[in-house]
């Protein structure tokens, strides 16, 4: 399963690809049809991906329970939204 996520200026789209397996997302540009960045952090399948209205930021959810958010001028998260007691499925 392929779960694709458009920024809000249609220059890039996130991506989380793979079958509930893919514990990383990945940042693509439409103007080069490459892959930019790979964002890891989660240790457990990634489920969902959501841009912020600006495009600046992102927040992705998954099965290690786990919220983190994203900024696309860094590798590493921002911030690490934890407590909840299952899956992130719906990061919006």
């Amino acid at each position: 399963r392929t779960m694709m996520q458009w920024r809000s200026d249609s220059q890039f789209f996130n991506s989380r690809v793979g079958f509930f397996t893919s514990i990383s997302v990945r940042l693509w540009s439409l103007m080069t049809w490459t892959n930019i960045v790979c964002y890891k952090g989660h240790n457990y399948p990634v489920f969902d991906v959501q841009f912020s209205n600006h495009g600046f930021y992102f927040v992705s959810g998954g099965h290690d329970r786990l919220a983190r958010l994203w900024s696309t001028d860094h590798f590493q998260p921002l911030r690490l939204l934890a407590g909840h007691y299952s899956d992130v499925d719906v990061s919006r």
